[in-house]
């Protein structure tokens, strides 16, 4: 089954290959991306103003992002462990 999704994607197929883990590599890009959305966020604040902070929505999307992240560093660091 694997040979089959190594066929269709070339980057499935050199992780697997050097010996990675695909879903580590999931884990650490997702957690990336929602880092960053996290310190544009912040960013955006300091640079618009604290205006920002008083809407809720934007709130909610900025600490759901930082707890993402957050959580994807746990599972990293959880999964180096032996």
């Amino acid at each position: 089954m694997v040979k089959e999704f190594t066929a269709i994607n070339p980057f499935l197929s050199t992780v697997l290959l050097l010996g990675g883990n695909p879903m580590k590599a999931y884990v650490m890009t997702t957690g990336a991306v929602f880092g960053l959305l996290t310190l544009v966020h912040l960013w955006r604040i300091i640079v618009e103003g604290l205006h920002l902070a008083t809407d809720p929505l934007y709130v909610l999307i900025t600490f759901a992002a930082g707890g993402l992240c957050l959580w994807a560093c746990l599972l990293l660091r959880l999964s180096t462990r032996p």
